[in-house]
């Protein structure tokens, strides 16, 4: 059997529908994947608490695409294409890479141009000039600092009784951002009976998504 490779937002439908309590059997045939393919993606990407997190389980995937893709692939002839395509077309590692996928053409991943950008941008080249945001929301990643929130508790310390979903009033949170990273929705999902909320966010920071919590449950806070 061919090996299959599930999308970003594949993965993000799978969580959608294990929310539902949808079987493997189920997602496959929603997806046109095989059951083999979901079974292996819940196995391979299962959290400690056996949850499954779609954002973890693509940087894992990628993480595993970048390991396979030696640098030694990456040949003059690579090189001159993606330097065209960034240059004359402008278009994004992501476009080239789908390009490349659609048409069988041979060519590294995504985050293996990026490191090729960087590098250029180092060493006094221009190819980041090319991108439509120039590295910029990449910063953080590539500093290798991250914010640290205080007085955070992490989901281990959560009762078990969470997890058997016999209790009324537990709710898991997740954001659906839009394309290009342009607005996003917060879907708050009750895990007993899969009542789903979901509100508009106006703004992608802390403080909108509290308000828009708030706003999602107010109207059910007396409720038993």
């Amino acid at each position: 059997m061919k090996y299959q490779h599930l999308t970003q937002n594949q993965r993000y439908e799978i969580k959608a529908y294990l929310k539902c309590n949808q079987s493997q059997k189920f997602i496959a045939e929603a997806l046109g994947v095989s059951e083999i393919c979901i079974s292996r993606e819940l196995k391979r990407n299962k959290l400690k608490r056996g949850s499954y997190n779609p954002q973890k389980a693509q940087e894992s995937a990628n993480i595993r695409k970048e390991r396979f893709c030696n640098n030694r692939c990456f040949t003059k002839i690579i090189k001159s294409f993606i330097d065209d395509q960034l240059i004359q077309e402008q278009w994004s590692p992501e476009q080239i890479v789908g390009h490349c996928n659609k048409h069988k053409i041979r060519m590294v991943s995504v985050e293996r141009i990026y490191q090729y950008i960087r590098q250029d941008k180092k060493d006094g080249g221009k190819l980041c000039l090319q991108l439509r945001h120039q590295l910029k929301h990449r910063k953080r990643p590539l500093s290798g600092k991250h914010e640290i929130i205080k007085n955070k508790k992490s989901i281990e310390t959560r009762p078990e009784i969470v997890l058997t979903n016999q209790e009324f009033g537990h709710y898991e949170i997740d954001l659906i951002i839009g394309a290009e990273e342009k607005g996003a929705i917060l879907t708050v999902v009750e895990k007993k009976t899969k009542f789903l909320f979901m509100e508009k966010l106006k703004g992608k920071n802390a403080k909108d998504l509290a308000k828009s919590m708030v706003n999602a449950l107010l109207p059910y806070k007396n409720s038993n």
